[in-house]
């Protein structure tokens, strides 16, 4: 019997060492909690910053032989130069 309360008396010693320790948990959750709104803030905001679709740099054309041909686009508010038209070979009447 005596063997019995040898060990009930030590599960009291532990639980009452275990209530007076400060716990671990609240500096590891806002531990966390700055973790998540850290990787919010420099990896999910960027992200959804971006344009969602980049405007191409050039009109692309298939020529005759199959090939393709860059053209670069003209900046916006440029004015396109009319070109002079060519003279035609045609005798004049």
């Amino acid at each position: 019997m005596s063997a019995a309360r040898h060990t009930h008396s030590l599960d009291g010693v532990a639980a009452a060492e275990r209530s007076s320790e400060p716990s671990n948990v609240l500096p590891l959750l806002i531990l966390v909690i700055g973790l998540a709104a850290a990787t919010i803030w420099f990896v999910a905001l960027p992200a959804l910053n971006k344009p969602l679709r980049a405007e191409p740099s050039c009109e692309v054309f298939v020529l005759k032989s199959g090939s393709t041909k860059c053209v670069p686009n003209p900046k916006p508010g440029a004015r396109a130069v009319p070109h002079k038209p060519k003279p035609s070979n045609r005798p004049k009447h």
